[in-house]
Formats: C-alpha cells, structure tokens, sequence
C-alpha cells in the first residue's frame, strides 16, 4: 500500500507541477501578447548629461552624441527605434514601460533626410509603430571670422565656422534680417551672404540654421576701430 501511495503521489505532484508550468507559460504568452499590442505614447524628453548641474533635464532639442530618455508609456517590448530614419541601438537593460533611454548617434543625418523622417523619433513593436516629432540637431554651430567686417550693401561675404549647416537666418547689427541670398557649405564650415541696404549699426551677426544660432566675434561694420588703425598707419 505504501509503495502505491507513494507512487499516486508523485505521479500526482507531476501533474500538479506541469499544470503550474501550463499556465504559467499562458500567462508569460499573454504577457508578451500584452506588450506587444500596448499603444506607445511619449510625453516629455529629457536629456542625460552628468556634467551639468540638471542632471536630467526636459528638452525639446537634442543634438547627435547626446544621451536621451524618453518619458511615456508602453515601451516594452519595443523592438527598433529610429532617429531621423536612421536605425538608433537601445539597451533593452535600462529599458521599462515608462522610461526608454537613447544614445543620438553621430552618423544620424540631419540634413540630407527625407521630410516624411527629419526631426523624428519612431518607436517600432512586432505589432504597432508609434512616431514621435523631436528636433535634432548636428554640434552647436559656432562663427571665427567674417571675410569683409566694412562691405559695401550689395556685396557678398563668407562668415566663417562651424557647424554651419542649412543657414537659413542671418541677423546683422541693428535687427536687419536676411532670409535669402544664403548658401552653406555642406560640411559647415562657412555660409555666404548678401549684404542688405541699411547697416548703420555695429556689433555681432547672428547666424541661424539646422544646428542652431551663433554670434559672430563684435566687429562687424565697426568703422571706428577701422579709423583708429588707418590713423595709426596700420
């Protein structure tokens, strides 16, 4: 009688285990089934940087190179993210439902990009897509030098730097604005202009453009500086 008890009973907790384990694979099934149908949705961006003082801090740019996080919801189970249209590794490790971390790259393109992907992040599931719009940009741009600082209104200069890609603003001392007549440089190391009428004002120029703005050094039309060296004989 023991022996047939005892062998009821392992036959027994067999069943019982391998019913545990059925159900337990369903539920792991209905899980993932789960995930994989979640809407996605993506509410603020923030970006990680360890050297600021705002550690993580809400941004509506990021540039390539930088450390994101994405704030939403539905996340697991994400299979590819892209940036720009271009295919953007994540660390499934640091990945939840409601936080997704992103490391830009820095071959994602920012200006030969196709319209229907410039400036978007699209999150990708086995089952759905979620596309999310967020400005990208190349290095801040910067500006060293102007070829001409005295033109002549009509006159054509190159301002000097980089990251000057897609210029499409030039703002030059006194608030005269330049939207046309500009050229850039594909790498970014300078852009052209024509000089509009009606620069009476010295100081900095603005230049504005996919990666941003930056200032020019603040001597652009500075004639008394150009008097004093002529005075000096320089």
């Amino acid at each position: 009688m023991k022996r047939i008890f005892s062998n009821t009973g392992f036959w027994g907790l067999n069943v019982l285990l391998g019913l545990f384990i059925s159900a337990m694979s369903f539920t792991s099934c209905d899980d993932n089934d789960s995930n994989e149908n979640s809407p996605i949705t993506v509410t603020k961006v923030y970006l990680e940087d360890a050297s600021s003082s705002v550690t993580d801090r809400e941004v509506v740019y990021a540039r390539l190179g930088q450390l994101i996080r994405l704030e939403g919801s539905g996340f697991t189970g994400l299979k590819q993210v892209y940036v720009n249209g271009y295919s953007t590794y994540f660390n499934p490790v640091f990945l939840s439902d409601n936080s997704l971390f992103i490391s830009i790259s820095r071959e994602t393109p920012v200006v030969d990009v196709d319209v229907v992907d410039k400036n978007k992040i699209r999150l990708v599931k086995s089952a759905l897509e979620y596309v999310y719009d967020f400005d990208i940009r190349d290095a801040a741009p910067s500006v060293t030098r102007i070829s001409h600082t005295l033109p002549q209104a009509g006159e054509v200069i190159t301002i000097y730097g980089k990251g000057l890609v897609g210029v499409n603003k030039i703002t030059f001392p006194g608030d005269i604005v330049v939207t046309s007549d500009i050229t850039s440089d594909e790498d970014g190391k300078f852009c052209t202009v024509v000089v509009p009428e009606g620069i009476t004002e010295s100081g900095a120029v603005f230049v504005e453009g996919a990666n941003g703005g930056a200032y020019s050094p603040s001597y652009f039309n500075f004639k008394k500086r150009a008097a004093a060296r002529f005075r000096r004989g320089e």
